[in-house]
């Protein structure tokens, strides 16, 4: 065998590609900027309804998720509460109804697994 063959393989073992423990698409990223960049970006989409009600399910879903899974209750807290006050000002019946149904769903529901979906009969 030449020696270059030996140097690039250990043998037995294979040098691993990646490492086992890395989960793609992990939820690793809960820093405080990105928590409130994700606060704004629902705060702003609250603004906008019933346009962009798909993106603020979507961004919703995702910080409950994150806020569940690192037992943050105090988030869900606040989002409801900034929730309320965008409800208090908005303009149209179903952006108030559309926040309200997202309050409700936040503050009593803590499964993980279980997400927001909206459809037009409940509004």
């Amino acid at each position: 065998m030449n020696e270059d063959e030996d140097s690039d393989t250990p043998f037995p073992v294979v040098p691993a590609h990646s490492l086992s423990y890395q989960i793609p698409g992990s939820l690793l990223w809960a820093s405080e900027s990105v928590l409130q960049s994700d606060m704004t970006k629902i705060i702003r989409y609250s603004r906008k309804l019933p346009e962009k009600e798909g993106a603020l399910v979507k961004e919703l879903n995702k910080l409950r998720l994150v806020a569940v899974t690192y037992s943050m209750p105090d988030l869900i807290d606040v989002l409801c509460a900034a929730l309320t006050k965008e409800e208090a000002s908005a303009t149209s019946p179903q952006a108030t109804a559309l926040l309200n149904q997202c309050i409700q769903f936040l503050s009593t529901n803590k499964n993980p697994l279980e997400r927001l979906v909206i459809t037009q009969k409940q509004l």
